[in-house]
């Protein structure tokens, strides 16, 4: 018997190898106990009932470098029928993400009948960021599947492979998909692949896609990028847009470009009724966050007429600003408010801009 416990016969150990130092004997056997589990787990994906097969599955996607266990995988992939146990074998071949891996899945790609098994093989290569034929496999199944929620997961994992040379397929994707989920992806997918050299194709998207859903998510996209460049296309969509929640987006997206030159575009939102309750009180709650000191008088002008929603966000944004020649008019407005909430706000503001003056 051996310091473990264990016969040297049962684990390989030869003549030579019992008379180890103890910590060069545990490792020795450490490395036998770990090939023996690593083929049970194979032996149980290959042999064992559904719930073992899931777990030996999970379990061997956290065994790198073997190619026992990739060719394992792979041989199971191609001939197991359980879609339950597949998905969680493309799963594992997505963690592993070696060569054999992304051919396995690139053949998922190409010639599973099953949509859940495609958009997992898309979700599992995008692990491979460093593989020009995982990049390709993407770009095909998001150009080509039938399915929009496949061609959604390959557009994903296009973004989340960050790799430039997906661009033009991305813009292709914007042109010519008619779901709109797949084409609100693609511009999600193009702030990730790209900076400035994609912000022509987002602008392109905000001020033409017919789906409301694919303009916000470019303004939002622009918006999270803080590129100078955006802040025209941006003024001139909220000038021409007519969807509420993609004002709201737009008027959020020029705060991010922290450019003082918005009090100008935010004249509009408040001087027209159709820009609605919520994209005013965005836009003042924007200008009161980034302290513009010039847009005191605008916010000022247009507190007598706004509604009490709205005039809330203009005092918490004029405390902001603390612009102390606002107090006089904040007194004015005062005594002439009837709103008892309001008149204690109001207090509060000329309070807070005294402190900060």
């Amino acid at each position: 018997m051996s310091d473990f416990g264990l016969n040297f016969e049962d684990l390989g150990l030869t003549p030579d190898e019992k008379g180890l130092e103890p910590e060069e004997k545990k490792d020795k056997l450490d490395s036998l106990s770990h090939q023996k589990a690593v083929k049970d787990l194979i032996r149980n994906l290959r042999l064992g009932k559904k719930g073992d097969k899931l777990a030996a599955a999970w379990q061997l996607s956290k065994v790198e470098g073997d190619a026992a266990v990739v060719n394992s995988l792979v041989k199971e992939l191609h001939h197991l029928r359980d879609e339950d146990v597949l998905l969680e074998i493309i799963s594992a071949l997505g963690h592993l993400a070696d060569e054999s891996s992304i051919k396995a899945l690139v053949s998922v790609l190409s010639s599973s009948e099953s949509t859940h098994l495609r958009r997992k093989a898309a979700w599992a290569i995008s692990n491979m960021k460093k593989s020009d034929k995982a990049l390709g496999a993407l770009e095909a199944t998001m150009l080509s599947d039938s399915s929009p929620e496949v061609r959604v997961e390959a557009a994903w994992g296009i973004g989340n492979l960050n790799n430039p040379k997906a661009t033009g397929s991305l813009v292709d994707v914007l042109i010519a998909d008619q779901s709109r989920p797949v084409r609100k992806m693609a511009v999600w997918a193009l702030g990730e692949v790209g900076e400035k050299e994609v912000i022509e194709f987002i602008e392109r998207a905000l001020e033409g896609d017919p789906d409301p859903e694919v303009r916000r998510e470019a303004a939002w996209v622009l918006g999270r990028k803080k590129i100078k460049e955006a802040k025209t296309a941006l003024s001139k969509a909220l000038y021409l847009e007519h969807d509420k929640e993609v004002i709201k987006m737009i008027i959020w997206a020029l705060g991010k470009m922290e450019d003082e030159t918005i009090v100008k575009d935010f004249e509009v939102v408040f001087g027209e009724d159709h820009y609605g309750v919520e994209a005013k009180k965005e836009a003042a709650y924007v200008l009161g966050r980034l302290k513009i000191k010039t847009a005191a008088p605008l916010l000022l002008g247009k507190y007598k007429d706004a509604g009490k929603q709205v005039k809330e966000v203009i005092l918490w944004s004029l405390g902001k600003i603390a612009d102390y020649d606002s107090i006089s008019k904040l007194r004015g407005f005062y005594n002439r408010e009837k709103d008892k909430e309001l008149k204690d706000e109001i207090t509060w503001v000329v309070n807070e801009i005294k402190a900060a003056n």
